[in-house]
């Protein structure tokens, strides 16, 4: 079994940190041996960590959260207002009853919006 912060620092050409927040440090960012840091989780680096990224950015290609996580966060808005809606998915209903018409999205207040 590997130590995961062992796993973090092993050479590789895509390091994907895709679960938790703040793995990546002040302390095991410059251990890293990846070619390209793909931030899948909401967070995966500290501002500490961000900044050494920063100085390395001849060595490591970052590929930020706020795009390669998007269609996470995109998913959780979208959970956040079924919740506030009271209407939660269940292995019944099909995402065509939530989503009636492609290309709309449920607004807060039970309205729909076409999109663009």
């Amino acid at each position: 079994m590997i130590d995961p912060n062992e796993l973090l620092t092993m050479p590789c050409d895509i390091l994907v940190p895709a679960a938790v927040d703040r793995v990546i440090h002040g302390k095991n960012v410059g251990q890293l041996k990846c070619r390209i840091l793909a931030e899948a989780a909401n967070g995966p680096t500290t501002p500490e960590a961000d900044l050494i990224l920063e100085k390395r950015w001849d060595e490591i290609f970052v590929i930020p959260d706020i795009l390669c996580n998007a269609g996470g966060v995109i998913v959780s808005y979208f959970e956040w207002v079924q919740g506030l809606q009271s209407y939660p998915l269940d292995g019944n209903r099909s995402d065509r009853q939530t989503f009636p018409h492609p290309g709309t999205f449920v607004c807060a207040g039970d309205q729909t919006r076409k999109s663009a």
